[in-house]
C-alpha cells in the first residue's frame, strides 16, 4: 500500500502477526504507558470484548469516574476564579459531567459517589461566577434520589442569601422531601413576586383549601410584583368555577 506521497507504507499488520507473543505484549505495554488515550482505548475496547470481570470493570469505572469529574471540578472552579474562560474547557467539562452522570445513572457506581459529586458541586455553585449555575442545578437533579441527598443540597442552599436559592428550597421541601410543614412556613415568609403567590394558592387548592387559595391567589394580584399573567389566569378560572366571572370586572 502507497501512501500520499507515492512512497511504500510499512504493513504493521503482518510483522505483528510474526513477532513473539512477549514482544508482542511489551509493545502494547509501551504504547498504552506512554498515551493516556490509548490507555482509555485499550480499556475500553477490552470491556467491549468482555474480558474485564466484575473487579476489574467495577475499577475501570471508578477511575474513569475519579478522573473525569476531578478535572471537571477543576475547570468550574477556575471559572469561577476568573467568571468564565476558554470554550474548549467548557466542552470539556460538559462532556466529562455527561460520562460521570451516564456511569452513575447505569449503576456502575458506588452510591457513595453521589455525595461526594453533590458535595463538589455545590461548592462550586455557591461560589457563583462560573456561568455553571443552571448546569450544576440540572447535575444535581440527575444526582440527588434519596432524602439525605436533598437534605445535604438544603445544608448548602441555607448559606444563599439568593431568593433563587431560597426559591430553590421551597421545591425541594415541597416537591423533594414532601414536607409540607416547612414548606408552608418558608412559603408565607417568602410572597413576593406573583410566581410566588400563584405557587401557594396551587399548594392550598391541592391541600383542599380552595376558599384560602383563592383568598391568596387575591392578595397576589393587589400586592404581588413582576409577571402577573399566569396568577390572574388562575384566579380567574377559580371565579369560572364557582359560576362568579362577573368577579372578573374586577380587575
Amino acid at each position: 500500500m502507497k501512501n500520499k506521497k507515492g512512497a511504500e507504507e510499512v504493513n504493521i499488520r503482518t510483522i505483528l502477526k510474526r513477532i513473539p507473543h512477549d514482544d508482542l505484549l511489551e509493545l502494547i505495554m509501551r504504547l498504552i504507558q506512554s498515551n493516556k488515550k490509548a490507555q482509555e482505548k485499550a480499556l475500553n475496547f477490552l470491556e467491549n470484548k468482555g474480558y474485564l470481570n466484575d473487579e476489574e470493570l467495577a475499577q475501570k469505572h471508578y477511575n474513569e469516574y475519579r478522573e473525569k469529574f476531578a478535572e471537571a471540578i477543576d475547570i468550574i472552579s477556575e471559572f469561577n476564579m476568573y467568571g468564565g474562560g476558554p470554550e474548549d474547557d467548557e466542552d470539556r467539562a460538559y462532556e466529562n459531567m455527561e460520562q460521570v452522570l451516564s456511569l452513575l445513572e447505569e449503576g456502575k457506581l458506588p452510591d457513595e459517589c453521589r455525595e461526594e459529586m453533590i458535595h463538589e458541586l455545590m461548592e462550586q455553585y455557591l461560589e457563583g461566577n462560573s456561568g455553571f449555575d443552571d448546569a450544576i442545578w440540572d447535575w444535581i437533579e440527575r444526582i440527588a434520589c434519596e432524602e439525605a441527598h436533598w437534605r445535604l443540597v438544603l445544608s448548602y442552599l441555607k448559606q444563599s442569601n439568593s431568593k433563587y436559592d431560597q426559591s430553590l428550597m421551597l421545591d425541594i421541601y415541597r416537591h423533594k422531601l414532601g414536607d409540607e410543614e416547612t414548606y408552608e412556613q418558608m412559603r408565607i415568609q417568602q410572597l413576593t413576586y406573583g410566581s410566588d403567590y400563584l405557587d401557594y394558592a396551587q399548594f392550598l387548592e391541592q391541600k383542599g383549601e380552595k376558599k384560602k387559595a383563592l383568598e391568596i391567589a387575591e392578595k397576589g394580584l393587589r400586592e404581588g410584583e413582576g409577571f402577573l399573567g399566569a396568577l390572574y389566569e388562575y384566579v380567574f378560572e377559580q371565579y369560572e368555577q364557582m359560576g362568579e366571572k362577573e368577579k372578573r370586572c374586577n380587575y
